[in-house]
């Protein structure tokens, strides 16, 4: 990812099946979506934004824990655990990301 004064660059996380996200919005922009955004690592949800972690940089490793039984999302930077980031969380949910012109994304699942 490049680094610009644009925080929104990349946003991962996770959104409910029946959500209503289209191009012209962003991950985290309705309460059917929990999202963090990368460059300044902080999450989204409802389009309210909150202070979470330190942001991540090219390379890093982002990871995203749903425990729908515990109703929780937790996110983790190159496998390190950051903390509980949303409860109340209630599925069905699919992965999702929010990416900008010329950026990409490699997704990777990987189950405990």
């Amino acid at each position: 990812m490049l680094a610009s004064s644009n925080t929104w660059q990349i946003v991962v996380g996770v959104s409910s099946v029946a959500s209503s996200t289209t191009m012209q919005t962003h991950l985290g922009a309705s309460g059917r979506e929990w999202g963090m955004t990368c460059l300044s690592g902080q999450k989204i949800h409802k389009n309210r934004v909150e202070d979470y972690c330190n942001g991540f940089a090219r390379g890093d490793i982002v990871g995203v824990i749903v425990d729908l039984n515990a109703g929780t999302i937790e996110f983790s930077k190159n496998g390190k655990p950051l903390g509980l980031a949303y409860t109340d969380v209630k599925g069905p949910l699919t992965p999702c990301i929010s990416l900008l012109k010329g950026q990409k994304a490699i997704l990777v699942n990987q189950k405990n």
